[in-house]
């Protein structure tokens, strides 16, 4: 084997490597899928002495408030929690409301 031939296949497996690790760190980039939320035929609608309810990101008041929900809008319910429910609101947005402010349908 000559040097320019030992060259052209050391040039080669660099590139591989090169290559390689550039696709390991573009996917290890990637966000991580969540497993999508149980579709349910169970739904509900607002009712809240205040004229709307609040959608959190976790069964608790003091959760990140994700968005306020007016009375009589509709929405999915997925899962039981308690004084909570997760929700599924009209927009596709997933949230957790108090119990006492839906009325089932």
């Amino acid at each position: 084997m000559d040097k320019t031939s030992g060259k052209k296949k050391l040039a080669i497996l660099v590139s591989c490597v090169a290559l390689l690790l550039a696709a390991i760190i573009a996917g290890s980039m990637l966000p991580a899928s969540k497993p999508a939320e149980p579709v349910s035929d169970r739904w509900a609608v607002v009712k809240s002495p205040s004229g709307w309810a609040e959608a959190r990101g976790a069964p608790n008041s003091t959760s990140l408030l994700l968005m306020q929900i007016n009375n009589d809008v509709k929405v999915q319910l997925i899962e039981d929690k308690g004084d909570w429910i997760k929700i599924r609101a009209y927009n596709g947005r997933i949230g957790y409301v108090r119990r006492e402010f839906l009325r089932c349908l």
